[in-house]
């Protein structure tokens, strides 16, 4: 079982990959925008895309969870 630390350590871990990982869409949504015509389009994708990912993160989530009724 964790403890109180370690839920610290991999909260603290979680936050810092994610805001690197939206760093990083970021800088790349720069890229794209200089060379893609269509501003809609990209945008849409990406919206797309981050449903996807989240639809997948809330289906794995979902198993491990348990209801706390």
């Amino acid at each position: 079982m964790l403890t109180t630390s370690n839920n610290w350590l991999i909260g603290g871990l979680f936050i810092a990959t994610t805001c690197l990982s939206l760093l990083a869409k970021i800088v790349g949504q720069v890229a794209d925008l200089k060379g893609y015509p269509s501003e809609i389009m990209l945008v849409s994708l990406y919206c797309l895309f981050g449903s996807i990912k989240s639809a997948l993160v809330t289906l794995i989530l979902k198993e491990t969870q348990t209801l706390g009724c």
